[in-house]
């Protein structure tokens, strides 16, 4: 079934939507009885306005309200075709499709009980020590997949005042010469970008240059104080601070928001297991949980 804006049954759609949310002069009973009416069915299963308008985003467009009404209803006998069309091929594993079902359900509510006990009572505590000391102990399982760099990167024209005296400030770069550079970057340059204090991949900073012109050779890249090219009328400059190869050991800033992320994971993780293990020692205390055959089975908490 294909709707298009310019067919009498879109027109309705916005007809409708003008009587209910611009207030023409209608009685509520009209409203309701056009809101009750269906729209289309697939087997069973009717969608009518009402089902439609409550999923409704605020627009004044009547265009935008068709195009919406168009893909909601195409959307919806999609997937209720789909639905139908599995139920009838799995009429005969219906107990598993329950089962499934079922699981379904239940992990949905136990993750979301999850989510709202950590929004509500869960709180990181994650000391730079915690972050330094996993980062010692764990080293081997941090290495670089590919190089990383810190450096400036700039694009300058070739016609800019004292490009030659800028590089050899740039290639000499120490914090009291940062100012310069900044002030000569944002002053000259078409693109710039300072990342003495970040790590990046050499993919993305090679991005930054004509295809193929940034030398692939990390090793190569390393042993250069500051790689200048000219292409097209402008000068290309990277000047690197600092690089580290593949396959080396991460340097702890580049992971410490990955340990971050690992300590807290672990810290959810054990609130929850608290949290569960309380919920368990309740119940066997007032007698939720009655264990029939004791010698049989035990479960630990």
């Amino acid at each position: 079934m294909r709707l298009h804006r310019n067919t009498c049954f879109s027109g309705y759609i916005i007809a409708l939507l003008a009587v209910i949310f611009c207030g023409l002069s209608v009685t509520s009973c009209s409203i309701n009885d056009a809101a009750s009416r269906p729209i289309v069915s697939v087997g069973d299963k009717v969608l009518d306005y009402s089902d439609l308008l409550s999923t409704f985003p605020p627009t004044d467009n009547a265009d935008d309200s068709a195009l919406y009404a168009n893909n909601f209803i195409r959307n919806w006998i999609h997937k209720q075709l789909i639905l139908q069309t599995a139920e009838k091929n799995l009429l005969d594993d219906d107990e598993s499709v329950d089962h499934l079902v079922d699981e379904f359900r239940t992990s949905l509510l136990v993750e979301r009980y999850q989510q709202k006990l950590i929004e509500q009572k869960f709180t990181p505590k994650v000391s730079e020590n915690d972050l330094s000391g996993y980062y010692a102990q764990h080293k081997t399982d941090f290495v670089l997949r590919e190089s990383i760099v810190k450096g400036v990167y700039a694009v300058i024209p070739e016609q800019s005042p004292d490009i030659k005296g800028f590089v050899k400030i740039l290639t000499n770069l120490d914090n009291s010469s940062s100012l310069n550079v900044e002030q000569y970057l944002f002053k000259y340059s078409t693109s710039y970008k300072v990342f003495v204090d970040e790590w990046l991949s050499l993919s993305s900073v090679s991005r930054f240059f004509p295809s193929g012109t940034l030398p692939d050779d990390a090793k190569a890249l390393k042993s250069r104080n500051i790689f200048e090219f000219h292409y097209e009328g402008n000068v290309y400059l990277l000047k690197v601070i600092e690089i580290s190869l593949a396959n080396s050991t991460a340097p702890y800033e580049f992971v410490r928001s990955d340990i971050y992320n690992i300590l807290v994971g672990k810290q959810k993780a054990d609130f929850i297991a608290s949290v569960y293990k309380n919920i368990y020692d309740q119940a066997i205390s007032d007698n939720t949980i009655k264990y029939y055959d004791k010698s049989e089975y035990k479960v630990s908490r």
